[in-house]
Protein backbone atom coordinates (compact mmCIF):
# COMPACT_ATOMS: atom_id res chain seq x y z
CA UNK A 1 0.00 0.00 0.00
CA UNK A 2 2.74 2.55 0.44
CA UNK A 3 4.29 2.26 -2.89
CA UNK A 4 0.77 2.53 -4.45
CA UNK A 5 0.52 5.71 -2.16
CA UNK A 6 3.52 6.99 -3.23
CA UNK A 7 2.72 6.37 -7.05
CA UNK A 8 -0.73 8.34 -6.53
CA UNK A 9 1.27 11.43 -4.91
CA UNK A 10 3.75 11.37 -8.18
CA UNK A 11 1.10 11.54 -10.67
CA UNK A 12 -0.88 13.87 -8.76
CA UNK A 13 1.25 15.72 -8.66
CA UNK A 14 2.49 15.74 -11.79
CA UNK A 15 -1.19 16.37 -12.80
CA UNK A 16 -1.76 19.41 -11.12
CA UNK A 17 1.64 20.58 -12.11
CA UNK A 18 0.81 20.48 -16.29
CA UNK A 19 -2.59 21.54 -15.48
CA UNK A 20 -0.82 25.00 -13.72
CA UNK A 21 1.67 25.13 -16.48
CA UNK A 22 -1.02 24.76 -19.56
CA UNK A 23 -3.30 27.43 -18.11
CA UNK A 24 -0.56 29.87 -17.09
CA UNK A 25 1.15 29.64 -20.50
CA UNK A 26 -2.30 29.54 -22.25
CA UNK A 27 -3.11 32.98 -20.21
CA UNK A 28 0.85 34.70 -21.25
CA UNK A 29 0.00 33.78 -24.95
CA UNK A 30 -3.16 35.40 -24.90
CA UNK A 31 -1.51 38.19 -23.37
CA UNK A 32 1.46 38.54 -26.06
CA UNK A 33 0.21 37.32 -29.08
CA UNK A 34 -1.26 39.40 -31.74
CA UNK A 35 -1.97 37.18 -34.13
CA UNK A 36 -2.46 33.13 -35.19
CA UNK A 37 0.74 32.95 -36.78
CA UNK A 38 2.21 34.41 -32.84
CA UNK A 39 -0.16 31.88 -31.28
CA UNK A 40 1.15 28.67 -33.44
CA UNK A 41 4.58 30.33 -32.24
CA UNK A 42 4.22 30.28 -28.72
CA UNK A 43 2.47 27.22 -28.71
CA UNK A 44 5.56 25.17 -30.40
CA UNK A 45 7.93 26.72 -27.58
CA UNK A 46 5.25 25.85 -24.77
CA UNK A 47 5.13 22.30 -26.07
CA UNK A 48 9.38 22.03 -26.64
CA UNK A 49 9.84 23.67 -23.06
CA UNK A 50 7.25 20.92 -21.66
CA UNK A 51 8.60 18.47 -22.78
CA UNK A 52 12.23 19.65 -22.00
CA UNK A 53 11.31 19.99 -18.30
CA UNK A 54 9.33 16.66 -18.66
CA UNK A 55 12.59 14.93 -20.11
CA UNK A 56 14.68 16.36 -16.89
CA UNK A 57 12.09 15.12 -14.28
CA UNK A 58 11.58 11.60 -16.16
CA UNK A 59 15.54 11.56 -15.78
CA UNK A 60 15.99 12.45 -12.14
CA UNK A 61 13.37 10.03 -11.61
CA UNK A 62 14.72 7.14 -13.24
CA UNK A 63 18.23 7.70 -12.06
CA UNK A 64 17.20 7.74 -8.59
CA UNK A 65 15.02 4.99 -8.78
CA UNK A 66 17.93 3.23 -10.25
CA UNK A 67 20.40 3.74 -8.16
CA UNK A 68 18.11 2.79 -4.89
CA UNK A 69 17.63 -0.50 -7.03
CA UNK A 70 21.36 -0.85 -6.92
CA UNK A 71 22.02 0.01 -3.46
CA UNK A 72 19.29 -2.33 -2.50
CA UNK A 73 20.42 -5.19 -4.69
CA UNK A 74 24.03 -4.47 -3.69
CA UNK A 75 23.11 -4.77 -0.02
CA UNK A 76 20.62 -7.65 -0.08
CA UNK A 77 24.02 -9.34 -1.94
CA UNK A 78 26.38 -8.32 1.03
CA UNK A 79 23.89 -8.89 3.79
CA UNK A 80 23.59 -12.32 2.28
CA UNK A 81 27.34 -12.92 2.22
CA UNK A 82 27.41 -11.91 6.21
CA UNK A 83 24.73 -14.37 6.72
CA UNK A 84 26.18 -17.27 5.12
CA UNK A 85 29.75 -16.69 6.63
CA UNK A 86 28.02 -16.50 9.81
CA UNK A 87 25.77 -19.47 9.17
CA UNK A 88 29.00 -21.65 8.08
CA UNK A 89 30.71 -20.13 11.57
CA UNK A 90 28.12 -21.31 13.99
CA UNK A 91 27.43 -24.26 12.41
CA UNK A 92 30.89 -25.26 13.02
CA UNK A 93 31.02 -24.01 15.99
CA UNK A 94 27.97 -25.89 17.38
CA UNK A 95 28.83 -28.66 15.60
CA UNK A 96 32.36 -29.14 17.22
CA UNK A 97 31.05 -27.90 20.93
CA UNK A 98 28.53 -30.79 20.92
CA UNK A 99 30.90 -33.54 19.50
CA UNK A 100 33.31 -32.16 21.93
CA UNK A 101 30.61 -32.81 24.74
CA UNK A 102 29.63 -35.69 23.57
CA UNK A 103 33.10 -37.29 23.55
CA UNK A 104 33.95 -35.97 26.89
CA UNK A 105 31.09 -37.89 28.37
CA UNK A 106 33.59 -41.12 26.87
CA UNK A 107 36.78 -40.18 29.18
CA UNK A 108 37.27 -40.11 33.07
CA UNK A 109 36.90 -36.89 34.36
CA UNK A 110 39.27 -35.36 37.31
CA UNK A 111 39.60 -37.43 40.23
CA UNK A 112 37.79 -40.66 38.44
CA UNK A 113 40.12 -43.82 38.20
CA UNK A 114 41.08 -44.26 34.71
CA UNK A 115 40.05 -46.98 32.80
CA UNK A 116 42.74 -49.49 32.31
CA UNK A 117 43.81 -49.76 28.88
CA UNK A 118 46.52 -50.35 26.39
CA UNK A 119 49.45 -47.81 25.36
CA UNK A 120 47.31 -47.65 22.10
CA UNK A 121 44.41 -47.08 23.95
CA UNK A 122 46.28 -44.16 26.10
CA UNK A 123 47.25 -42.58 23.33
CA UNK A 124 43.76 -42.22 21.69
CA UNK A 125 42.50 -40.78 24.78
CA UNK A 126 45.33 -38.22 24.76
CA UNK A 127 44.67 -37.86 21.19
CA UNK A 128 40.84 -37.31 21.89
CA UNK A 129 41.58 -34.15 24.84
CA UNK A 130 43.60 -32.44 22.55
CA UNK A 131 41.09 -32.72 20.13
CA UNK A 132 38.29 -31.65 22.66
CA UNK A 133 40.06 -28.29 23.18
CA UNK A 134 40.79 -27.49 19.34
CA UNK A 135 36.98 -28.43 18.58
CA UNK A 136 36.35 -26.09 22.05
CA UNK A 137 37.95 -22.97 20.76
CA UNK A 138 36.69 -23.63 16.98
CA UNK A 139 33.15 -23.06 18.83
CA UNK A 140 34.31 -20.17 20.76
CA UNK A 141 35.14 -18.52 17.05
CA UNK A 142 32.10 -18.25 16.18
CA UNK A 143 31.38 -15.53 18.41
CA UNK A 144 34.59 -13.96 18.03
CA UNK A 145 32.94 -10.56 16.57
CA UNK A 146 31.03 -9.48 19.69
CA UNK A 147 27.60 -8.46 20.50
CA UNK A 148 26.45 -4.79 18.88
CA UNK A 149 23.86 -2.71 19.69
CA UNK A 150 21.21 -2.83 17.44
CA UNK A 151 17.31 -2.36 16.50
CA UNK A 152 15.68 -5.02 17.34
CA UNK A 153 12.50 -4.29 15.15
CA UNK A 154 14.15 -3.13 12.21
CA UNK A 155 16.64 -6.03 12.27
CA UNK A 156 13.89 -8.09 11.95
CA UNK A 157 11.98 -6.64 8.85
CA UNK A 158 15.73 -6.84 7.46
CA UNK A 159 15.97 -10.35 8.11
CA UNK A 160 12.35 -10.62 6.33
CA UNK A 161 13.54 -8.92 3.30
CA UNK A 162 16.77 -11.47 2.81
CA UNK A 163 14.08 -14.22 3.40
CA UNK A 164 12.08 -12.87 0.49
CA UNK A 165 15.19 -12.44 -1.56
CA UNK A 166 15.96 -15.92 -1.01
CA UNK A 167 13.46 -17.84 -1.33
CA UNK A 168 10.14 -17.62 -3.23
CA UNK A 169 8.24 -19.23 -0.63
CA UNK A 170 9.04 -16.78 1.63
CA UNK A 171 7.75 -14.03 -1.19
CA UNK A 172 4.68 -16.02 -1.28
CA UNK A 173 4.02 -16.70 1.98
CA UNK A 174 1.69 -13.85 3.96
CA UNK A 175 4.16 -11.99 6.27
CA UNK A 176 2.68 -10.25 9.31
CA UNK A 177 5.31 -8.61 11.50
CA UNK A 178 4.19 -6.42 14.65
CA UNK A 179 6.60 -5.60 16.89
CA UNK A 180 7.44 -2.03 19.20
CA UNK A 181 8.70 0.56 17.13
CA UNK A 182 11.83 0.81 18.71
CA UNK A 183 13.55 -2.26 20.57
CA UNK A 184 17.35 -1.84 21.24
CA UNK A 185 18.93 -4.99 22.17
CA UNK A 186 23.10 -5.45 22.40
CA UNK A 187 23.47 -9.04 21.03
CA UNK A 188 25.62 -11.18 18.27
CA UNK A 189 23.67 -9.70 15.50
CA UNK A 190 24.63 -12.45 12.75
CA UNK A 191 23.62 -15.27 15.24
CA UNK A 192 20.32 -13.65 15.30
CA UNK A 193 20.07 -12.36 11.70
CA UNK A 194 20.96 -16.13 10.75
CA UNK A 195 18.03 -17.36 13.56
CA UNK A 196 15.17 -15.55 11.82
CA UNK A 197 16.01 -15.92 8.68
CA UNK A 198 16.21 -19.74 9.37
CA UNK A 199 13.07 -19.86 11.16
CA UNK A 200 11.58 -17.96 8.40
CA UNK A 201 12.43 -19.87 5.51
CA UNK A 202 11.20 -23.38 8.06
CA UNK A 203 8.08 -21.52 8.28
CA UNK A 204 7.80 -20.71 4.61
CA UNK A 205 8.21 -23.99 4.22
CA UNK A 206 5.88 -25.66 6.40
CA UNK A 207 2.79 -23.31 4.51
CA UNK A 208 4.60 -24.01 1.16
CA UNK A 209 4.41 -20.56 0.35
CA UNK A 210 0.96 -20.28 0.13
CA UNK A 211 -0.18 -19.44 3.77
CA UNK A 212 0.32 -17.39 6.80
CA UNK A 213 3.78 -16.06 9.06
CA UNK A 214 3.48 -14.43 11.49
CA UNK A 215 6.63 -12.77 13.35
CA UNK A 216 5.84 -10.90 16.91
CA UNK A 217 8.33 -9.16 18.96
CA UNK A 218 8.25 -7.93 21.97
CA UNK A 219 9.74 -6.08 25.79
CA UNK A 220 8.63 -8.58 28.68
CA UNK A 221 9.25 -8.67 32.45
CA UNK A 222 12.03 -11.40 32.02
CA UNK A 223 13.49 -9.81 28.01
CA UNK A 224 12.69 -9.75 24.97
CA UNK A 225 10.01 -12.83 23.23
CA UNK A 226 10.63 -13.20 19.62
CA UNK A 227 7.74 -15.51 18.17
CA UNK A 228 7.47 -17.33 15.24
CA UNK A 229 3.99 -18.74 14.13
CA UNK A 230 3.11 -20.60 10.44
CA UNK A 231 -0.03 -21.73 9.24
CA UNK A 232 1.78 -25.01 8.18
CA UNK A 233 0.47 -28.79 9.85
CA UNK A 234 2.38 -27.91 12.88
CA UNK A 235 4.98 -30.15 14.84
CA UNK A 236 3.49 -32.98 16.59
CA UNK A 237 3.61 -32.51 20.14
CA UNK A 238 5.83 -35.67 20.78
CA UNK A 239 8.71 -34.08 18.52
CA UNK A 240 8.81 -30.64 20.59
CA UNK A 241 11.40 -31.82 23.02
CA UNK A 242 13.73 -33.14 20.44
CA UNK A 243 13.24 -31.23 17.35
CA UNK A 244 16.50 -28.71 18.48
CA UNK A 245 18.41 -31.51 19.60
CA UNK A 246 21.24 -31.74 17.07
CA UNK A 247 20.81 -34.60 14.53
CA UNK A 248 17.36 -35.14 15.47
CA UNK A 249 15.18 -34.44 12.37
CA UNK A 250 11.67 -35.23 11.85
CA UNK A 251 12.16 -35.45 7.88
CA UNK A 252 13.31 -39.16 6.44
CA UNK A 253 15.99 -37.65 4.87
CA UNK A 254 16.95 -34.76 7.27
CA UNK A 255 20.16 -34.38 9.08
CA UNK A 256 19.03 -32.51 12.31
CA UNK A 257 20.76 -29.09 10.83
CA UNK A 258 17.52 -27.19 9.95
CA UNK A 259 17.22 -25.16 13.85
CA UNK A 260 20.82 -25.26 15.03
CA UNK A 261 21.11 -21.47 13.84
CA UNK A 262 17.83 -20.95 16.05
CA UNK A 263 19.69 -23.45 18.98
CA UNK A 264 23.00 -21.61 18.46
CA UNK A 265 21.59 -17.91 18.92
CA UNK A 266 19.91 -19.08 21.86
CA UNK A 267 23.48 -20.77 23.36
CA UNK A 268 24.70 -17.65 23.04
CA UNK A 269 22.38 -15.05 24.30
CA UNK A 270 21.80 -17.35 27.40
CA UNK A 271 17.91 -17.62 26.51
CA UNK A 272 15.29 -20.52 26.02
CA UNK A 273 13.58 -21.81 22.81
CA UNK A 274 10.05 -23.37 22.85
CA UNK A 275 8.42 -25.19 20.52
CA UNK A 276 4.48 -25.33 20.71
CA UNK A 277 1.24 -24.99 18.56
CA UNK A 278 -0.05 -21.49 17.12
CA UNK A 279 -3.58 -20.20 17.04
CA UNK A 280 -3.01 -20.03 12.97
CA UNK A 281 -2.76 -23.96 13.67
CA UNK A 282 0.71 -24.64 12.64
CA UNK A 283 3.83 -24.48 14.52
CA UNK A 284 5.13 -21.54 17.07
CA UNK A 285 8.61 -21.31 18.26
CA UNK A 286 9.52 -18.71 20.94
CA UNK A 287 12.74 -17.29 21.72
CA UNK A 288 12.87 -15.67 24.71
CA UNK A 289 15.68 -13.10 25.58
CA UNK A 290 17.10 -12.85 28.88
CA UNK A 291 16.73 -9.09 30.34
CA UNK A 292 20.77 -8.57 30.07
CA UNK A 293 20.36 -7.93 26.24
CA UNK A 294 18.10 -4.69 27.20
CA UNK A 295 19.70 -1.34 27.01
Amino acid sequence: MRLYRRAAIIALSYFIFGAIYILASDYLVSLVSESIRDIRYFERIKGLIFVFVTAVALFWFSATQIKRVVGDTFNLIQSRTLLFSYERKSLAGLFSLTLAREIGKLLPRNGEAPIPASRECEHFVKSTAELINKLEAVSRTSLSEGTRQVDLSAMIRSSIDIAKGYSPQVRNSDIRFKANDKLFVKIYAGLLHQMLVNLLLNAAEAVKGAGIIEVHCAKTADGVLIEMHDSGPGIPAAQWKNILDPFYSSKRDGMGFGLLAVQACAAAHQGKIQISASHLGGARVDVALPSSVLV
